[in-house]
């Protein structure tokens, strides 16, 4: 792909260039000792791209033996496994052939190609934070925005799991899962409840007035915020 910018004058002679979609084969596999694994008809395995304008996205329905195959473009996809109807399982690891671990840095697509052997294992175990926000009076605030976010900045991209948000109950008390690792922690007011704070910039801002934590896996946390100021997007 090339990105093109328009000035105001006319681009001429242009060539646009058109490719079969490639396909993506493999199974999915779930972790034994945890809860009911969910019949293939309510599960379905997505390839989406970074930048939606560079590469087709895709999704399939798995067979009654777990195993897929989906369309996709060329390029690096993340792929991933929604379950309907239920929020007992996550995804643990995306394995490409050979046994990469590709989870978070993109399943390697060829054009007009097939990649087999792609291996989605997923998980019931959860790693869960949960804690309250309280203001200078220490008084607990319901009416804000929690977010957990990556410690790593090579984990602030668009599609990564390393970050979340949350808003406290009728308790005051937030809940969130994430997958285990390092963390930042940050609570603020939210008047527009935009709900779009993963942005580098926005998060770097963040990172300033955060605490950090770690968690394992399968883990619980539980932590006790200061209210902070909004970020500036």
């Amino acid at each position: 792909t090339l990105d093109l910018t328009v000035a105001g004058s006319d681009i001429n002679d242009v060539q646009l260039l058109v490719v079969k979609a490639s396909t993506v084969r493999g199974r999915v596999v779930f972790e034994p000792g945890g809860a009911k694994p969910p019949a293939a008809s309510s599960l379905r395995v997505m390839a989406t791209h970074p930048n939606p304008m560079s590469g087709r996205p895709g999704s399939a329905v798995p067979k009654d033996d777990l195993t897929f195959e989906m369309k996709t473009g060329a390029g690096r996809a993340m792929i991933r496994v929604g379950v309907f109807g239920t929020g007992d399982w996550r995804v643990k690891r995306v394995l490409a052939p050979g046994g990469l671990d590709v989870t978070d840095s993109g399943l390697d697509v060829p054009a007009n190609a097939t990649v087999e052997d792609v291996v989605v294992e997923m998980t019931s175990h959860h790693s869960e934070v949960s804690g309250s926000v309280h203001d200078a009076a220490g008084e607990r605030v319901r009416d804000c925005v929690v977010v957990v976010f990556a410690q790593d900045p090579q984990r602030w991209t668009p599609m990564t799991r390393y970050y979340g948000t949350s808003r406290p109950d009728l308790n005051g008390v937030f809940h969130m899962r994430v997958p285990p690792g390092d963390y930042y922690a940050v609570a603020f007011e939210d008047p527009d409840n935009s709900g779009q704070f993963n942005d580098p910039d926005v998060l770097r801002q963040l990172r300033d007035r955060a605490i950090v934590f770690s968690i394992a896996d399968a883990k619980t946390r539980t932590l006790e915020l200061a209210l902070s100021v909004p970020p500036i997007y």
